[in-house]
């Protein structure tokens, strides 16, 4: 680990009046000032942030025009699939070889989970427990597909590491295996969802509801379907249906309805993403908006050579972030929420096609870019602000809380800061 302990001039305006308080503590001074400043700021505790899946995170301040290491962590994830990193109470989990929680101010380890996944983990509340749990889903070839909650910040301490302390292992398998093409960073299981007390994954074609304290599985859908992460608004979770329409389940019971019909020779849709006042939905090469009725708002098509999936996006103040393929490579680009009229397409290659889903913080989206880190773009006109490539493999998408950007590379778990 490579701690950074000088603080920025950002960090130590925003600390104001603690930090004069925290310097008289020594060791423990130093362990939390850091994150003094965003203490209070909402975490980022699953893939696409929240349950709707934006991937917004409207009250951090992660750095906008450019960025240094605070600490890195050693983490081995085996090159091939890089989930992002997700931030709960002051604790980053990311997943390599096994899970990882280490200390959001300082990189410490914290705990290391025995399991072996290839998407991000969820972080949610457990109403039978002082701490939250935090679920990872396992896809092991010859055994069912299953969810294990942990201990948010371990268990027994072995050699003054936590190994993780398991509260329950879920699971609800039907005979079929399908999962949808679009990634988060790591392989074609889409990642759980925390809403509330509970959490949504998939087991195979299978949609389930599990609770976050005990691990029983309050419903699961009875007829098996491909596996998308779910969108959920107002306690309704959306889901792409078999034939090419959109699916809506109730949250707590569990009750199907057909939001938006379809018909065998549809697209398929591949994410979602729900906002107050619409769904999104994303396919190969497309890009349509629902309103609360199912209906068409607007649809945008990208010329391309062969499938190339939109999404993830990342939704923010009124824009639309997606990959559009263009000739010489996918490309990030912004769209107007309202109307689908495409604001600018970013002249920088970006969109690493295991890893794209943007962030986005007030002014700045973060996207990995392929093979070759992270970029920070403007996002009023699509201007590359800087780049981040500490040439040890591609990069993860991101996770923002308080004033710091975390990912994953081929090698490390980065807390990156404004310089």
């Amino acid at each position: 680990m490579v701690p950074r302990t000088p603080l920025s001039r950002r960090q130590v305006l925003a600390a104001g009046g603690s930090a004069a308080a925290l310097l008289t503590g020594g060791a423990l001074a130093r362990r939390l000032l850091p994150t003094a400043a965003g203490s209070a700021v909402a975490d980022w505790p699953m893939a696409g942030r929240d349950p709707a899946g934006t991937a917004f995170a409207p009250e951090a301040d992660p750095p906008a025009d450019g960025v240094e290491v605070r600490w890195r962590q050693p983490l081995a994830t085996g090159g091939e699939f890089r989930p992002g990193p997700v931030v709960a109470d002051g604790v980053v989990y990311a997943a390599g070889t096994d899970v990882y929680a280490v200390s959001a101010s300082d990189g410490e380890p914290l705990a290391r989970f025995d399991r072996t996944t290839d998407t991000a983990p969820a972080v949610a509340s457990a109403r039978a427990y002082r701490t939250r749990t935090a679920a990872v889903h396992e896809s092991p070839p010859f055994d069912p597909h299953r969810l294990a909650g942990h201990h948010g910040r371990g268990g027994d301490s072995v050699a003054g590491v936590r190994v993780g302390e398991t509260r329950w292992t879920a699971t609800a398998e039907r005979d079929v295996d399908s999962y949808g093409a679009v990634h988060y960073g790591g392989g074609a299981r889409p990642p759980p969802v925390a809403v509330d007390w509970t959490l949504l994954t998939f087991f195979r074609g299978t949609l389930a509801a599990v609770d976050a304290s005990s691990g029983a599985v309050r419903w699961a859908s009875e007829k098996p379907f491909t596996g998308v992460r779910p969108a959920v608004r107002e306690g309704v979770a959306y889901v792409p249906g078999p034939d090419g329409g959109v699916l809506a389940f109730d949250v707590e019971r569990g009750d199907r309805t057909r939001f938006r019909p379809g018909s065998p020779s549809a697209d398929r849709p591949s994410s979602l993403v729900a906002t107050p006042d619409r769904l999104l939905v994303t396919g190969d090469d497309w890009i349509r908006s629902l309103d609360g009725e199912g209906r068409v708002e607007w649809e945008s098509t990208f010329d391309a050579s062969g499938s190339v999936p939109v999404g993830p996006i990342a939704v923010a103040n009124g824009s639309v972030y997606a990959r559009r393929p263009t000739a010489s490579g996918p490309r990030l680009c912004s769209l107007d929420a309202t109307d689908g009229s495409v604001q600018w397409v970013s002249d920088d290659g970006s969109g690493d096609a295991d890893a794209f889903l943007p962030a986005v913080a007030d002014e700045t989206v973060y996207v990995p870019v392929a093979e070759s880190g992270i970029a920070g773009v403007d996002a009023a006109d699509g201007t590359v602000r800087w780049r981040f490539d500490p040439g040890d493999g591609g990069s993860s998408p991101a996770a923002l809380a308080g004033d710091a950007l975390y990912v994953v590379t081929d090698e490390h778990l980065y807390a990156l800061e404004e310089p």
